[in-house]
């Protein structure tokens, strides 16, 4: 599991439990999901790999047996400049910088094990 990942479940988990009163009226699938717009020619290729890739749509079927108070909007999108990723306002943003990080550090061919590269970044 990517350091994304693990830092979208954890954020998406700890929004959870800081709900005083989650255990009411808890609703499946309450999860959106937003590509937002890289804005500059350099992160577009970061853009293309994970919307081919699905990479939000993995994230929310990951995270779809977990019961939410509240929607969650998972997003990803331009933060000029700026590697980082944030819970806030009940939505997770991702900004492109922050996955053009983790995709020039990929493998750049199929490991032994037999994980691509775009494997490296969505999972």
């Amino acid at each position: 599991m990517t350091n994304t990942l693990r830092f979208m479940a954890w954020l998406c988990l700890a929004s959870c439990a800081s709900t005083h009163s989650w255990a009411q009226d808890l609703r499946p699938r309450q999860i959106d999901i937003q590509y937002g717009d890289p804005k500059i020619d350099g992160l577009k290729e970061v853009h293309d790999q994970i919307v081919k890739a699905q990479a939000l749509e993995k994230i929310r079927d990951l995270l779809a047996p977990i019961r939410l108070p509240r929607r969650l909007l998972i997003k990803t999108e331009y933060c000029d400049g700026v590697s980082n990723a944030w819970y806030e306002d009940n939505s997770i943003t991702v900004c492109y910088e922050y996955l053009d990080d983790i995709w020039r550090n990929v493998p750049k061919t199929v490991t032994p094990a037999g994980v691509a590269p775009i494997d490296a970044l969505v999972i």
